[in-house]
């Protein structure tokens, strides 16, 4: 469907109402926790915004004093345990599921490598939470050598095999994503990693070994985020952005038809972006409101936006108007549109 805004510029504005309501996000991701909290809010009251009644089970007294700082969970613990913290999944006996790990930075102090610092987020064989340690497979962040922090692919099953490692250093101030695959028919994982811009890498795929019983492979069935030992020296921290649970390869998405600021979602974002450089000549270094790649915002990019509306996965549940708002918009738009040039300067 394309719309004509020279013919009816209302009718082109106005429609956004009736996709909206007629059209829903194909649903891929099925646990979100992206930590847009409160500060001081603590895991366990972490919003799930893509399963609002699943919340993670936190080990208060062995993460503390770690909470929601400014977008990021901020781990600092103060103490040498284990801060175990467990969050419910479908069981995954078949088929695929990415856990992903977007990580904002970290400062490590390696002040004490008999109790070396570690992050590990698992797919666990456990059924229920808190459960044990039957580590299917793993995102492994540890404290290697007085200078190094190691990531690996592990798993502990019965003849389990890990990936590849990379070796980072105790500071970091720009993003790393980490996509670990479960692949149940095959009964392997493989751990891959961004770092920051970069293109993807695979550090290489593992067996995920079997059940303690010996009955066969191991499942996933729960999902652990564990911080081990002391992140309590003066500036130290490892701080995650978000931890999500998808079906979809983060490694090979493909970009998103009409999603112009890239998050995922074609919405009121892209309309904006449309509309704000509307009947402009875009210069080559800037093509975000040109989808058409014609040189000039106008309908075709209008048309891009608007046939592919409510595509993708929102980033959070707010980020899709209420058919109230997008009236307004109806309103405000065709005034912004008859108020602009009809044809290119």
């Amino acid at each position: 469907m394309t719309y004509n805004l020279f013919q009816s510029p209302l009718s082109a504005i106005t429609a956004l109402a009736v996709l909206s309501v007629g059209s829903t996000a194909h649903a891929t991701i099925f646990e979100d926790f992206q930590f847009n909290d409160a500060n001081g809010t603590l895991l366990a009251a972490a919003a799930n915004s893509a399963n609002p009644a699943n919340f993670m089970f936190e080990d208060v007294a062995d993460m503390a004093p770690s909470s929601v700082q400014d977008g990021v969970y901020h781990i600092n613990k103060a103490n040498d345990n284990l801060g175990h913290n467990y969050f419910d999944i479908d069981d995954i006996t078949s088929g695929v599921r990415y856990m992903v790990m977007e990580v904002a930075g970290w400062n490590i102090i390696a002040d004490n490598l008999a109790e070396p610092e570690d992050v590990i987020l698992s797919f666990l064989d456990n059924p229920s939470i808190p459960g044990g340690s039957t580590r299917t497979a793993d995102i492994n962040f540890s404290l290697f050598t007085p200078t190094v922090l190691r990531l690996q692919g592990t798993a502990f099953g019965t003849n389990s095999t890990s990936t590849g490692f990379l070796d980072l250093g105790l500071s970091r101030a720009t993003p790393m994503t980490l996509s670990l695959k479960l692949d149940k028919d095959n009964d392997t994982y493989e751990l891959s990693y961004k770092d920051d811009t970069n293109p993807w890498v695979s550090l290489g795929t593992g067996n995920v070994g079997n059940k303690l019983d010996e009955s066969g492979p191991r499942d996933g069935n729960t999902v652990r985020f564990r911080a081990q030992n002391n992140f309590g020296a003066v500036g130290e921290f490892f701080d995650v952005d978000r931890i999500y649970l998808t079906d979809v390869d983060p490694t090979t998405v493909v970009p998103l038809v009409g999603d112009l600021d890239n998050d995922g979602f074609v919405g009121i974002n892209d309309l904006n972006i449309v509309l704000g450089a509307w009947n402009q000549n875009v210069p080559p270094a800037n093509p975000q409101a040109d989808p058409s790649g014609d040189g000039f915002v106008g309908i075709d990019d209008l048309n891009t936006v608007l046939g592919n509306w409510n595509a993708g996965t929102p980033p959070a549940a707010s980020s899709v108007p209420e058919p109230a708002a997008l009236t307004m918009l109806a309103l405000g738009g065709t005034a912004l549109l008859q108020g602009r040039k009809s044809r290119k300067a």
